[in-house]
């Protein structure tokens, strides 16, 4: 269940999150030319107390995600800062330092799905994906 995955890596979400997030999740890793990235998909029970949590954990997410990132990002996460973009339509937040590089993001897909991305392309890609495949 997603409790025990987010326990397990010790991920310290706001409780929002985690009492907005349903027992199913997948983790994908995205392999492409330039990176290759974990991404997280938990299913929302909540919509407003996910995003909120979202919002919330953006303090701290690249402490939980550091085993994912590179260590120059790591140490340079001061100088990245939290935006807002549209990617593939859809409403995200990514964390991008002043020359564009992209180390994490995250969207709410439909109010139904939290993806969590360690890169724009990882969550670009699961997006697209989740527009043209139909939710079950």
């Amino acid at each position: 269940e997603s409790q025990d995955f987010i326990r397990a890596l010790s991920w310290k979400p706001p409780s929002a999150f985690l009492n907005s997030v349903g027992p199913e999740f997948n983790i994908l890793i995205v392999y492409s030319a330039n990176s290759n990235d974990l991404v997280a998909v938990f299913r929302v029970q909540n919509f407003n107390r996910a995003l909120a949590g979202l919002f919330g954990w953006e303090a701290t997410m690249v402490k939980d995600l550091k085993p994912f990132l590179s260590p120059e990002d790591v140490s340079n996460a001061p100088q990245f800062n939290w935006q807002d973009e549209i990617i593939k339509n859809n409403d995200a937040r990514v964390l991008k330092d002043k020359l564009g590089k992209v180390i994490l993001g995250h969207a709410v897909f439909n109010k139904q799905l939290a993806i969590i991305s360690t890169s724009r392309d990882g969550l670009a890609l699961i997006l697209e994906r989740l527009i043209k495949l139909p939710l079950r």
